[in-house]
């Protein structure tokens, strides 16, 4: 919970800026496409196997279907790429994690 709240609040770095030209790219040129779907897909296949190994580890609740937990988590990271890129206002840290560990099940 803590580290999706910092995604969102940190302040802005370079590389989220290349990070959106790059995602705006690949929806004008297949060679941007080709390189980058894979790259968020295996982001996406990570937070798959982490929230599987969480609701195993009793982490977070037993109902917490993995697949759509890491479409979330994709999304609340692309999201955050876009808001710091922008350098969009943030809330609070604490209050965001606090959010994340409700939205997400976590059980500790």
């Amino acid at each position: 919970g803590r580290r999706m709240a910092e995604l969102l609040t940190e302040p802005t770095r370079t590389v989220d800026r290349l990070m959106l030209e790059a995602i705006t790219m690949a929806t004008r040129e297949p060679e941007a496409r080709d390189t980058i779907i894979p790259a968020l897909t295996r982001i996406r296949d990570q937070l798959t196997s982490t929230m599987s190994e969480a609701r195993l580890a009793g982490a977070v609740d037993d109902n917490l279907d993995p697949e759509a937990a890491s479409l979330m988590g994709l999304s609340i990271m692309l999201g955050a790429v876009i808001i710091r890129a922008l350098d969009l206002p943030r809330a609070d840290t604490e209050n965001v994690t606090a959010l994340v560990r409700r939205a997400s099940g976590a059980t500790g």
